[in-house]
């Protein structure tokens, strides 16, 4: 009885609203037709469902279409985000969108995707542990696939992120389970900071939750930056002042430790870089984004993104 509750809890019907999606088109090998995953996130003001995928899903796509209704419907109003990897769209359907919140480092999330479909399996979700804001681990070592690219990551009937990446190419969530790899995903907060460039967020309505307006592209006419649409706005002189701050309130452990009797001492990095660094970026008090730097990973500033954010 506990192995098929384990069973149970492991292979989880395909969570209603999660939607097929199809690209067609060409690339340096030929044509193509590539197969993915997609969600809504609410409703525009004009009518539409407003759905998000991943950004690699589309790329060299002459046709996008989801399958609804029984039909594969083309999509409209495709807009692809600059800095994350994600993508949005809008379709002709009456689907309630997901509420977007932000992933809790620890809580327990659903993953859904028709990656097993695909494989020639039934569709279904795996239960994973938001191990970081950017990746899963999957339970018993369960992982995304292809075709689960642009799935949600639900926590109850909420999205904290959008499946983009897997460890390894298997057509299995199950295969190399012993290796526990992450599946990577882009959090909610992300996929609002994309919506908002073109979009303004409302508030639930009685057509789905939320109610997104479309405004002028930011990038054409910027406008003042929003409460419900938080961006990093860091000059470079913000990073030199932050990470002298570091470095001079951490200068006791970067220094380590004298030897004795002739012995080398303590190197301090290496001590330093032996630990996870928390890396947490805020707005008056709020906190907007939050990385943990594994021992021996790099972390990397792209200036590209902090010089457009001026």
């Amino acid at each position: 009885m506990r192995f098929l509750i384990a069973l149970l809890l492991l292979v989880i019907p395909a969570r209603a609203g999660v939607i097929r999606l199809k690209v067609e088109g060409k690339d340096a090998s030929g044509n193509f037709v590539g197969e993915g995953t997609c969600f809504p996130v609410g409703k525009t003001s004009t009518g539409k469902t407003l759905v998000v995928t991943a950004k690699h899903n589309l790329r060299g796509g002459q046709r996008i279409t989801v399958w609804k209704d029984g039909v594969w419907q083309p999509v409209t109003n495709i807009l692809s985000s600059q800095k994350f990897d994600v993508a949005s769209f809008e379709i002709n359907a009456d689907d309630t969108g997901y509420p977007l919140t932000d992933p809790v480092i620890g809580s327990v999330v659903t993953a859904f995707g028709f990656g097993p479909e695909y494989n020639g399996r039934k569709s279904c979700g795996f239960i994973a542990r938001v191990a970081n804001s950017t990746n899963l681990i999957g339970k018993d070592g369960y992982h995304a696939i292809p075709g689960d690219s642009g799935g949600p990551a639900m926590h109850g009937n909420r999205c904290i992120g959008l499946i983009v990446s897997y460890g390894r190419l298997t057509a299995k969530r199950s295969d190399n389970a012993e290796l526990n790899l992450a599946t990577q995903i882009v959090p909610s907060q992300n996929i609002i900071e994309h919506l908002c460039q073109y979009y303004r967020m409302g508030s639930c309505g009685p057509s789905g939750c939320p109610v997104w307006t479309p405004v002028t592209p930011r990038a054409v006419s910027p406008s003042p930056v929003k409460e419900d649409c938080p961006t990093h706005s860091v000059s470079p002189q913000l990073i030199e002042k932050f990470v002298q701050e570091w470095l001079n309130a951490n200068a006791e452990r970067i220094r380590g430790k004298d030897g004795a009797d002739g012995k080398d001492g303590i190197d301090g990095i290496s001590t330093v870089t032996t630990q996870p660094l928390e890396v947490i970026l805020s707005r008056e008090g709020k906190v907007v984004d939050r990385e943990i730097i594994q021992p021996g990973q790099p972390l990397i500033l792209d200036v590209g993104i902090l010089e457009s954010n001026k």
